[in-house]
C-alpha cells in the first residue's frame, strides 16, 4: 500500500510540476530539479545516482523504469485529469492497443459508438484513413480526439468483416463507479478509476442498494 501511494503521489506531483511558468530553459531546469527532489524524498526504491543526473525531467522519470511513474506535459496532464474525472469529448469507447490497431474493450451506454453498434472485440485499424500500426496507445487514442461536434471516420474489423463508420464526437460522462445486484443478495461495486466524484458516486450506489444487499464485493 505504501509503495502504491508513493508512486501515485509521484505521478500527481510530477504532473503539476510541468505547469510551471518562466522562460523555457529555466522552466525545464526547474522541473528537472523538482522531479529529482520528489524522487529523493518520496520514491520507495533505491535509484541509480546516474538516473538522477540525466539532463531532462522526462529522462529522469523514464530512467526509473517504473510503470507507475510517468512524466506528463501540460496537454497530457489535462487529458489525464479529464479522463479520471469521467468527463471528455469522444465517441465513447474503451480501448487497448494491439499490433493491428485499437481493440474495443467496451462502449459507454448511449454513446455514439454504442448507438452505431460497435462492440467489444471490434478492431479499429485506421482513423481518418490513417493506419494505426506502429503507434503507441497514446498516439492512437489522440487520433480519436477532437472538438465536440466534429466527426471521425473509423475503419473497423469484426472478424473477417471490414467496414467503415463515421461518428460524431460528443461530450460524455463516464462514471468512475459501477454497481449491480448479484444473486443471493450480494452487492457488487467496482471502481474503474479515481476522480473528484468517485466518493459521492460510491456512496450513492451503496445507499441505493444497501436495503437489498447482505454482502458486498
Amino acid at each position: 500500500m505504501k509503495r502504491y501511494f508513493n508512486h501515485l503521489l509521484l505521478v500527481l506531483v510530477l504532473c503539476c510540476a510541468v505547469l510551471c511558468n518562466g522562460s523555457p530553459l529555466q522552466a525545464a531546469y526547474d522541473v528537472r530539479q523538482e522531479v529529482v527532489a520528489i524522487i529523493r524524498e518520496y520514491y520507495p526504491d533505491p535509484v541509480d545516482p546516474g538516473v538522477l543526473q540525466r539532463a531532462t525531467a522526462r529522462a529522469v522519470v523514464e530512467g526509473l523504469n517504473d510503470p507507475f511513474s510517468h512524466y506528463m506535459t501540460p496537454e497530457q496532464f489535462s487529458r489525464f485529469m479529464q479522463g479520471i474525472n469521467g468527463s471528455f469529448v469522444g465517441i465513447g469507447i474503451f480501448i487497448e492497443m494491439f499490433p493491428e490497431g485499437l481493440m474495443i474493450t467496451d462502449t459507454l451506454p448511449d454513446s455514439p459508438a454504442h448507438l452505431a453498434g460497435l462492440k467489444k472485440g471490434d478492431l479499429i485499424t485506421s482513423i481518418n484513413h490513417q493506419a494505426l500500426t506502429g503507434l503507441t496507445l497514446e498516439e492512437a487514442a489522440r487520433r480519436l480526439e477532437g472538438q465536440e461536434g466534429s466527426q471521425v471516420l473509423l475503419t473497423v474489423m469484426r472478424g473477417s468483416q471490414r467496414f467503415e463508420l463515421r461518428l460524431k464526437r460528443v461530450a460524455l460522462d463516464a462514471p468512475t463507479v459501477y454497481a449491480l445486484q448479484l444473486h443471493d443478495r450480494v452487492g457488487y461495486v467496482a471502481i474503474n478509476s479515481f476522480g473528484s466524484d468517485t466518493a459521492s458516486e460510491l456512496e450513492n450506489y451503496v445507499k441505493a442498494m444497501d436495503m437489498d444487499a447482505d454482502q458486498w464485493i
